[in-house]
């Protein structure tokens, strides 16, 4: 379970980090802040709840 979610977040992180990074060369300021909150926010999330869904499939391998 650890291990697939991750897997998951690893991904979403280096995906979500290159969107922040390009959001700084393409948006103004206060844009870019609103873009990073935001991705900051998915990529915490859907791990999170990909785990908890996980977890609920298989409770007995906590």
């Amino acid at each position: 379970m650890w291990k697939s979610t991750h897997k998951l977040a690893g991904k979403l992180w280096v995906a979500g980090g290159l969107v922040i990074i390009f959001s700084c060369f393409i948006f103004n300021e206060q844009t870019a802040l609103t873009v990073f909150f935001i991705i900051t926010a998915i990529i915490t999330f859907i791990p999170v709840g990909y785990s908890y869904l996980q977890f609920k499939k298989n409770p007995e391998t906590v």
